[in-house]
């Protein structure tokens, strides 16, 4: 199976014809290359829509992108790019690409965690650090007076 997910859209948003990895980034059955009806619009996040409104409605150009993609139970990262199809110097629809960045995604997501995690903890020690200080400084003239009793 090609890594790259491959569909046939018309202008306005139809998926005309899907590849076997499209199918599955859309969270269908690899053998269902045909998807009647379905609009480009429904295989995007509810919280990419906004992105996608956008980019298609600068439709004459070549749109790269980067927005999560399936359906409803499976949603993927995907990095594709939307080109004008055009024969004959006739728009005939677009050609849709799609690359699979999910592992990446995921991974740059925990690369951040983990900054802020140490960020925390760095924050934390100072303030660890400083609290006893400030104890040290209130409670050392009590801890002096208790040592010399015993001096």
């Amino acid at each position: 199976m090609s890594p790259i997910g491959i569909a046939r859209v018309s202008h306005s948003g139809q998926v005309l014809y899907g590849n076997p990895k499209w199918s599955e980034m859309c969270g269908q059955s690899t053998d269902d290359a045909e998807f009647p009806g379905q609009n480009l619009s429904e295989l995007v996040h509810p919280d990419d829509r906004q992105t996608m409104e956008e980019l298609w409605a600068d439709n004459s150009n070549r749109v790269a992108f980067e927005l999560r993609w399936g359906t409803l139970n499976q949603f993927v990262w995907v990095m594709g790019e939307l080109v004008p199809e055009i024969v004959e110097n006739e728009h005939r629809g677009f050609i849709a690409v799609l690359t699979d960045i999910t592992e990446r995604r995921e991974m740059e997501a925990a690369k951040l965690q983990a900054v802020e995690d140490s960020r925390a903890r760095e924050g934390l020690a100072i303030g660890n650090v400083l609290f006893f200080s400030i104890n040290r400084r209130h409670h050392l003239p009590r801890v002096a007076k208790s040592v010399e009793r015993y001096l």
